[in-house]
């Protein structure tokens, strides 16, 4: 999910009945499209990301793991660690 709709390769409005519910049960935001985001990797690659959904009144973005290994790359975490390796070539980046 981003609020920047500047991003998308490919675009569709949606109703403004669509809600996001987030997992607090009281945080829940309008969705105003979706479409596919190219994402540039440090490595110069570019995947694209299906099914993101445009919410204007986010102040940050959300990117589901499913998403991730749709593109493909495994997703390996911890509580201090999370690492995205490429199931294709075995490059790996990582964020503390």
């Amino acid at each position: 999910m981003t609020s920047h709709h500047a991003w998308f390769i490919t675009y569709k409005p949606l109703d403004l009945r669509d809600i996001i519910y987030f997992g607090d049960n009281y945080s829940h935001y309008q969705i105003h499209g979706k479409g596919k985001v190219a994402i540039c990797l440090t490595t110069n690659d570019v995947k694209i990301i299906q099914e993101v959904y445009h919410v204007l009144a986010l102040f940050y973005n959300v990117l589901f793991i499913r998403q991730i290994v749709v593109v493909g790359y495994m997703v390996t975490s911890s509580k201090q660690l999370v690492i995205l390796e490429s199931v294709e070539d075995g490059c790996s980046y990582s964020k503390r």
